[in-house]
């Protein structure tokens, strides 16, 4: 029994006048309520009670709440409206387990509530029913949604854990291996960016459901969260086994999504811990799989790497390489290099290409090829590529206003390219250091403009409609599809270093060369050649018809400072 307030005032949802005040609340609660008299009489009641006792709400007027309850009932709520009555302060009654009787004799188990509650000198009742059945399901459903992933089906972080310190402990008194396998989807999201998140979601769960197939029914899959899932492996015969599972599940999850839009060629990097050899509890066991993760990731991607004691070591530099990045951008401590473009049949500097640099005092000189992968994976790329557009703009309305007319050439990442709020940024950098949207060029890599053509295509064009001009880099690398290339907004086109570097007359790289510039050329774009070292190199581009090149022949890539000479003197 309960205790309630003195001044329990009578609910304005079942109000004794007939008045429908806030009668729309009671209407939709999942529980049932009827409003009776002393006697027992009901006055009203809500679809949820009629429902419980298979009556019409219109239907349950007049019926004594006697009558819709099991025998044993009937002397407990008599009971319990002689108490109720009597009491000050008022309380409630409660009768867990009572039997409720429906009007073709069904019986179900329901937790009922009295309630007193008193208007105009009457006394009046409420019954809240609440359905025992409903109770449980909610119960089961509540419990299945904290366990698991809704969009795969799968056992979540939380869950796996608990079924991994399990297995651990069986494992001690067997003595057999457990192997964890921790799976990234790689690129997963440029998928997510370049088809929304909807059809993400129906690459995990395809994901998912092939990689459930790939293994035994005694196998435990689970999604951890955003691309990331694990595998636990038990009973081992041999603990390299996972090796072979490993490689199956790479297999099976790399096959061609057909998607309604474009096919998605996905691919998994795989870390594997084993127990009791590499560590014996589970947070220990998932930490060295996840930096084998890493490492397979470090390794170019799509590929298993088994930990071993050393990435300890790697993953502590890489943490400090990511804080040390991170301190950088905030901090204003990169500096951007330029490296002109130079038209090969006048000489003159025509364009040039910021190039990112980084010292760091505890580090030294950092490599972009190394922080810059460093940097989309740890989800700086944002900030970085912010930080590159914002300098190479004001660096160009500083030459503009000291008499220097040339083109900035700034890299877009893939994580740059598929940013929300890209157009807007780049027109509030030209609007704020008054550069026309034309001295601007915009270059992403091949591989990334090639993934999806289509959608890389639209985002191409407001660019381009914008004014901006956008050239292709590293042309060559990889799909090289000249029928695309031809759809693509784009004004130049880069071609990679790696066809120049041993360019020789009358060879098949030069016959290769000079083919792809005419066929640029005739798609109406003109061509850059990168990695120029030697004067042989230039002259046959200059026979070949190349518009304009860079490299080291004409010069590296150099300070602001130098380029205004440079480019002055050519």
């Amino acid at each position: 029994m309960r205790n309630l307030p003195e001044s329990l005032p009578v609910p304005d949802f079942f109000s004794l006048s007939g008045a429908d005040v806030d009668t729309d609340i009671v209407n939709v609660l999942p529980d049932g309520v009827a409003l009776f008299d002393q006697s027992g009489v009901i006055m009203r009641a809500n679809p949820a009670f009629a429902a419980l006792v298979q009556r019409s709400c219109d239907a349950l007027v007049g019926v004594s709440v006697h009558a819709l309850l099991g025998a044993a009932c009937h002397e407990t709520v008599r009971h319990a409206l002689r108490s109720l009555s009597s009491q000050r302060p008022l309380s409630s009654f409660d009768i867990p387990g009572a039997l409720l009787v429906g009007s073709q004799g069904n019986r179900q188990r329901v937790d009922l509530t009295i309630t007193p509650c008193s208007a105009a000198g009457s006394s009046r009742f409420l019954l809240l029913a609440r359905n025992q059945h409903r109770i449980q399901s909610l119960q089961e459903q509540l419990h299945y949604q904290s366990n698991h992933d809704i969009v795969t089906g799968l056992i979540n972080r939380w869950a796996f854990m608990q079924k991994l310190g399990q297995a651990l402990q069986a494992s001690h008194g067997s003595g057999r291996p457990v192997a964890l396998l921790m799976l990234d989807i790689d690129h997963f999201k440029d998928i997510n960016d370049s088809y929304g998140h909807g059809v993400g979601d129906h690459v995990l769960a395809e994901i998912a459901d092939r990689t459930r197939h790939a293994l035994r029914p005694s196998d435990l899959l689970a999604r951890l969260g955003g691309d990331e899932f694990a595998v636990l492996l038990t009973d081992l015969s041999d603990p390299y086994d996972a090796f072979m599972v490993a490689e199956r599940l790479m297999s099976a999850i790399g096959r061609v999504y057909q998607l309604q839009a474009a096919e998605v060629h996905p691919t998994v990097s795989i870390g594997i811990g084993l127990a009791p050899f590499d560590a014996q509890d589970a947070p220990t066991l998932v930490r060295f799989a996840e930096m084998a993760m890493y490492q397979s990731k470090e390794a170019g991607r799509n590929t298993v790497t088994r930990y071993a004691p050393t990435m300890a070591h790697a993953m502590n530099e890489r943490m400090l390489m990511i804080d040390r990045l991170r301190l950088a951008i905030e901090t204003d401590s990169l500096t951007l290099h330029y490296q002109p473009q130079v038209d090969i049949s006048t000489g003159r500097v025509v364009s040039v290409e910021a190039l990112l640099r980084w010292f760091d005092p505890e580090l030294g000189n950092v490599p972009p090829d190394r922080f810059i992968h460093l940097a989309e994976s740890s989800g700086l790329m944002p900030a970085l590529g912010d930080w590159v557009l914002e300098t190479a703009c004001r660096q160009l309305a500083e030459w503009s206003a000291q008499g220097l007319s040339v083109r900035m050439a700034i890299n877009l990442s893939a994580q740059q390219f598929h940013q929300e709020g890209l157009y807007e940024r780049l027109d509030r950098l030209v609007l704020n250091y008054g550069l026309s949207p034309d001295t601007i060029e915009l270059e992403l890599t091949e591989s990334r403009a090639m993934e999806n053509p289509d959608y890389a295509r639209s985002i191409m064009q407001r660019l381009s409609d914008r004014g901006f001009k956008i050239a292709i880099d590293d042309f060559g690398t990889g799909h090289s599809s000249l029928a695309y290339l031809k759809t693509l907004p784009i004004d130049r086109v880069k071609i990679d270093r790696s066809f120049v570097s041993d360019l020789q007359p009358d060879t098949p790289d030069a016959s290769l060369l000079q083919g792809i510039i005419g066929l640029v050329h005739a798609l109406g774009k003109e061509v850059v050649a990168e990695g120029v070292e030697t004067a042989s190199q230039l002259g046959l581009l200059q026979q070949q018809g190349c518009n304009s090149y860079q490299g080291w022949f004409f010069s590296k890539a150099i300070s602001p400072e130098d380029f205004i000479k440079v480019a002055h003197s050519a």
